[in-house]
């Protein structure tokens, strides 16, 4: 006995099974007690990995804010340490000024 038809190379008519399952399987209403219960046990369940995701994203904003902060703070130890080349620079120039030897050249007779 067949339930289907098949049409070429045995292919059985998706339809028709589809219209019959919906017929045989009626959607059945869950009882309360059940639904309490599954409520339940998602939410204890779900909420570990909702702390989790709350504590993960406050590490990686402190990461971020660490960061950010390091950064800044380099940044400004290079320019500091720029600085305080170019005075030493300074310095030394201004000092091999002050204490250079200058020549003294002989003079010229007049005749």
């Amino acid at each position: 006995m067949r339930l289907f038809k098949r049409g070429k190379h045995n292919e059985v008519d998706t339809s028709e099974m589809e219209a019959y399952l919906r017929e045989v399987f009626q959607p059945a209403a869950p009882r309360p007690e059940f639904v309490r219960k599954l409520r339940q046990q998602l939410v204890r369940e779900l909420a570990p990995t909702q702390e989790q995701t709350r504590n993960e994203k406050r590490r990686v904003a402190l990461v971020v804010g660490a960061s950010l902060i390091g950064g800044v703070l380099a940044l400004l130890m290079g320019v500091r340490t720029i600085l305080t080349l170019a005075a030493a620079l300074g310095l030394l120039l201004e000092l091999n000024k002050e204490t250079q030897v200058h020549k003294v050249l002989p003079h010229r007779q007049i005749e």
